[in-house]
């Protein structure tokens, strides 16, 4: 059985980051296909986010070959029920640009009742020595930040005051080249939680040699976001191939 946290091949090359973005647009709109006259509605525009209003950058990218550049892409989606930002990555090697993911995922916008997405914020991208006996890996570590809206009775039972809870969840991916010369990338591995409910988990990522991702974290902590399977799954070693 395949591990979850397997590398996939990344979609590309493009020319630019321009063509980067109408084949993000493109793939999101087949997303949204149904209904029709939903995606009549719908408008999708495509850019880098040069203010970083949707995706702030915290540091400056650390860069080596085979990975030239980095650049965090937003799309912007408007005229359906819920407006709704969606981010992913593209990165450059010397063949053109590559996107992680041709479905990026929602970023900014409502998600769900009083939940919504604020942004992200990029914490480190790197080229690093992750694997002892294997080459080095793009490292793209991020949060999400999101909040929470509720309501509670105000002073002395008169009224309504609207709470507002904010938290970050951390995720990391590891970007590589194998023997088929195209990069791929792991999914988003959860790396901090914050649950709303319970106390933040963080977990600890040790390497082995051979591409043996060791994840382990506080098996009584449990978060909130997580089921039983899905705790057991995350923990534990994995096996981090580049096809």
């Amino acid at each position: 059985m395949s591990d979850w946290l397997a590398p996939q091949p990344l979609d590309g090359p493009y020319t630019d980051e321009n063509a980067a973005c109408r084949a993000l647009v493109d793939n999101l709109v087949r997303r949204d296909g149904p209904p029709e006259a939903e995606v009549d509605r719908l408008t999708y525009s495509c850019g880098s986010d040069p203010g970083h209003t949707v995706v702030k950058m915290k540091t400056a990218a650390a860069l080596a070959a085979p990975f030239l550049g980095a650049l965090p892409i937003v799309v912007l989606r408007r005229g359906g029920a819920v407006p709704a930002d969606s981010c992913t990555l593209a990165l450059r090697k010397t063949d053109g640009w590559w996107l992680i993911g041709s479905d990026a995922f929602v970023c900014q916008g409502p998600v769900g009742t009083g939940h919504d997405f604020e942004g992200i914020e990029v914490d480190e991208i790197s080229v690093v020595p992750l694997f002892p006996d294997r080459p080095r890996v793009l490292r793209y570590r991020y949060s999400r930040v999101e909040y929470l809206l509720s309501q509670a009775p105000g002073p002395g039972g008169r009224g309504r005051q609207e709470h507002r809870a904010r938290r970050r969840q951390g995720f990391v991916m590891f970007c590589g080249l194998g023997a088929s010369g195209r990069p791929s990338c792991t999914p988003p591995i959860p790396e901090r939680f914050a649950p709303w409910s319970s106390k933040p988990v963080t977990l600890r990522f040790t390497t082995r040699p051979g591409g043996r991702l060791v994840i382990s974290g506080p098996r009584q902590q449990q978060p909130d976001d997580l089921d039983d399977e899905e705790w057991a799954r995350l923990l534990g070693e994995h096996l981090i191939q580049f096809p």
